[in-house]
């Protein structure tokens, strides 16, 4: 499917606001609400838009602090025991505070977004979870002290 500028116009709106209305994007960018309706249907179909979410305020839900994980794997025991890094970040995943997971340039490093209560919770996380499973050498943190949305 070839996206053009009115599907570009169709997904700013619902960046913006996922429960936007066929009526509503149609106000917004000036296409007919029957194209709206018809390319959405077409967006979603292909995959183009594989799902709506909501954003949240991590702070009244327990889940204030954002860590990102650099999680160095070792590739020696991977080979050997004929472990994929899809497989490893895959059994990331299955972590409830693992949010994101991201394979990234460099010799088995995968990026991990982690969304915790508190320090306390994370070092369990690192401790008892992430440095538990095969093939992880070790890990790198870096704690958000502040979040910006696009």
């Amino acid at each position: 499917m070839e996206i053009d500028d009115k599907d570009l116009q169709i997904i700013s709106v619902l960046k913006k606001d996922a429960r936007a209305s066929s009526q509503t994007i149609s106000n917004q960018t000036g296409i007919p609400i029957t194209t709206v309706h018809y390319r959405l249907k077409n967006l979603k179909k292909t995959g183009v838009i594989k799902g709506y979410t909501i954003r949240l305020d991590h702070e009244k839900i327990g889940k204030g602090l954002l860590v990102y994980t650099v999680v160095y794997l070792n590739l020696e025991i991977m080979n050997n025991k004929k472990i994929k890094e899809d497989d490893i970040v895959k059994s990331f995943m299955k972590i409830e505070c693992v949010e994101k997971g991201d394979i990234i340039i460099g010799d088995g490093y995968v990026l991990l977004q982690i969304r915790v209560k508190d320090q306390k919770e994370y070092k369990d996380f690192l401790l008892h979870k992430l440095q538990q499973i095969e093939g992880v050498k070790e890990t790198k943190s870096m704690v958000a002290i502040e979040e910006f949305e696009k």
